[in-house]
Order: C-alpha cells, then structure tokens, then sequence
C-alpha cells in the first residue's frame, strides 16, 4: 500500500491534477492561498519532477511490474493513471521540449516493462502522440514563404517552426519503438487482427509512406525563385528536397522492414498462425460490412445477418455467436458485444426504439 500512494503521487506530479495541493505538499505553501492568490508556478517542474520519479520507479521495478502479483497495484497505476499522464503531456500545446523529452523516456520503460498490459493505451500513445503531431508538420504552408530560416506568413510561423522540432523528437521516438523486434508484431496481431480497433499497422505503414515521399514545405516555391514553368503543358515539378522528418520517416520504414526481414529468416514459426491471421481478418471485414450495412439501413443489416446465401460469411457469424435464426434479445446481445465498432447515436437509436 505504501508504495502504491507513492506511486499514485508520482502520477499525480506527472499529470498535474490537483495542484495546489500537490504544491502544499511539497512545501510551497498553504493550498487554498495559493489556489486564491493566483500566484503561478511554473508547472513544468513540477512535470518534470513527477516524469524523473516516475522514471526511476520504472528502473527499479524493471519486469517485476509486470510479471510479479505483488505488483499489481502498481501496474494498475502505471498503465493507467501514469499512462494518462503521460499521454496529457503529449497533447499540450506548445509542449517543453525537457518535459516532452523525460516524457519519452518514461513512455519507452513503461511500454517495455508493461506493453502486454496497454492495449488501449498503447494505440493512443502511436495515434495521438507520433502520428498526428508528425501530420500536422506535413501540411504545406497556406502562402509562400521567403527563406527557410526567415519565414514571413502568417500561415508559417516562428512558432510552426518550434514545432516542428517536437515533431522530430517524437519521430527519433518512434523510429526507436521500430526498431524493437516485437513492435511490429504487437501492433499487427493487437490492432489489425483485433475485430473492434482500426488497422494501425497498416496506418502506420500508410503514414511513413506518405511522410517519406511527401515534399520538404519550402520547396513548393522553387520554381518561382528557379524560372522554372510549374504550370501549363511544359510543367516542371520542382525538385522535393530532404528534410529530417523525411529521412525519420524512411528510418521508421527501414527499421520495421528489417524486423521482419530478420524474423522471417530466424526460423520461428507459429502453428496456423497463417490461417489464424487469415480467420482474424476474415471475421474484421465480415464486422465491418455489417457495420456499413448498419450505418446505411438496419433492416439491411438486419436481412444480411439472416442470411445463408453466403456459406462462409454465415458461418463465421455462427462461429461469433449468433445463430441462424436469432430473436430480438441475440440480436442485441451481438450488437452490444460489438458495439465498439458501432456509431454509439445510431445504435442507441435503434436498441432504444419501443419493442425493439
């Protein structure tokens, strides 16, 4: 119990809540003065204290974390509150580039002694905070710009520019988390395989792609600066330029396609894995046409989910459990069990309507 509440303190420091009393705690002062005398505290340190506390319990536990039942407790903070935390950090805008970076390496232990236990969080940490932050910096200015160095638009800004440096470190993050040999696996197999989350292998694959092959911001108005014909039948398209998150984004690629290059060749095989994944994939799409069918009418989808003109998809529906010839109560019950993929507005119309 001891240790847990130092814990939940730590994740309390890391994410800031409650602040004036976390302040009083340690020994700034009296809570309610300083929630009323609005005086301001630079809550990056305190932060930044909660991520080097954080980071060293993390040390300390290593694998026990996970793997001893004693550690319950505090695996339960760890992947949640602390995980919480962690993800608050990075959607603050603008991030600080010292808590951001304590934030990454807190975020690196804690997936490497607990991944197993992060499902849900773990796609949160990929999407929010690598993926989009990244996408945002692959938007080209809404106006020229002048140099590099010196931008002169209200669209490209000073700031843009800061943050495109936080854009970098997130992008030398992921390119660390590629290069783990079960990364790819582990997303492939939680996300692309699991019926009810979106394919975030493929998104990922998708997204370095694209970045890889995007053009560099300030090449848009070479041609202009070069005579160069950008429009008409003689068009010449400027050349693309390299930028750091370019090249991040074809390290991100390398590293996962060595990974997997390397696993392949080391011999490790799965019994039926390959028609396991096959089955996996089989059931998301049979789930995500109902879903569409739903979307556009639920008698259709009703109709289909009754239907034994297509052998397999009605036998993977009665593998799912739900019978040939099912009542309202089993409809219900299937609907429910995968109400995650669902439009929450629209199925709960369509259970809440009397009789139903």
């Amino acid at each position: 119990p001891v240790y847990a509440s130092i814990l939940q303190f730590v994740c309390q420091l890391v994410s800031c809540d409650s602040v004036p009393l976390l302040l009083e705690k340690l020994g700034y002062g009296n809570a309610k003065r300083l929630s009323s005398s609005g005086t301001t505290i630079k809550l990056s340190k305190v932060r930044l204290l909660g991520l080097n506390l954080a980071h060293t319990i993390l040390l300390t536990l290593e694998s026990t974390l996970s793997n001893d039942p004693l550690c319950r407790p505090l695996l339960n903070l760890a992947t949640q509150d602390l995980a919480r935390g962690l993800l608050k950090i990075c959607r603050m805008q603008p991030p600080n580039v010292v808590v951001l970076q304590m934030m990454l390496a807190t975020l690196h232990l804690l997936l490497a002694y607990a991944s197993p236990h992060m499902q849900p969080q773990f796609l949160s940490f990929l999407i929010a905070g690598h993926v989009m932050p990244y996408a945002s910096q692959l938007q080209l200015p809404a106006s020229p710009v002048s140099t590099p160095t010196t931008p002169q638009t209200v669209g490209f800004t000073t700031e843009g520019l800061i943050h495109e440096e936080h854009a970098e470190m997130l992008m030398e993050s992921l390119v660390e988390l590629c290069s783990d040999p079960c990364f790819a696996p582990y997303v492939f197999w939680n996300y692309d395989c699991n019926a009810t989350t979106p394919d975030a292998f493929e998104m990922l694959c998708k997204f370095l792609f694209w970045g890889a092959s995007s053009s560099s911001p300030y090449s848009q108005h070479l041609g202009k600066e070069d005579n160069l014909e950008t429009t008409g039948p003689n068009a010449v398209k400027p050349p693309s330029g390299m930028t750091t998150l370019r090249i991040l984004s074809l390290d991100c690629l390398m590293s996962m396609l060595r990974t997997i290059a390397a696993r392949c060749q080391s011999g490790v095989h799965v019994a039926d894995s390959a028609s396991l994944i096959t089955t996996q994939k089989q059931v998301k799409e049979l789930l995500r046409k109902v879903v569409s069918l739903f979307s556009e009418k639920p008698k259709k989808c009703v109709a289909f989910l009754g239907s034994e003109e297509d052998q397999t998809c009605s036998a993977t529906l009665r593998a799912l459990g739900l019978p040939a010839k099912f009542n309202g109560l089993q409809l219900g019950q299937f609907l429910w069990k995968y109400r995650a993929m669902f439009d929450k507005d629209e199925l709960g119309t369509y259970m809440g309507e009397p009789g139903r």
